[in-house]
């Protein structure tokens, strides 16, 4: 019931265009209704940037591990480059020898 006065009482406001700020009587309202704990909606808020920077740093590490991995695959690349041209100059070094 109190919940539809705030509403009436908004509703008039605004056909008679009147700047009426009913926030802390809705948020009031809505504390009692479903009894909300001020303290913990606070304390779920804070744990929640608290999971959301979490998050972040892990999605950083992520692209710096993925990053470090692309390297290492072109450094296996090139370590594998050099490790044939090394088998070719020693084939050749043979021949020569011969």
């Amino acid at each position: 019931m109190a919940e539809l006065r705030l509403m009436i009482k908004s509703y008039k406001a605004q056909c008679a265009n009147e700047n009426l700020d009913l926030s802390k009587e809705f948020h009031q309202l809505y504390v009692i209704k479903y009894e909300v704990d001020e303290g913990k909606a606070e304390a779920v808020q804070q744990e929640l940037k608290g999971v959301k920077e979490q998050i972040d740093l892990i999605c950083m590490k992520r692209n710096v591990i993925m990053e470090r991995g692309i390297k290492l695959r072109t450094l296996e690349l090139d370590t594998a480059t050099i490790y044939r041209s090394d088998i070719h100059i020693q084939q050749c070094c043979k021949e020569l020898l011969m």
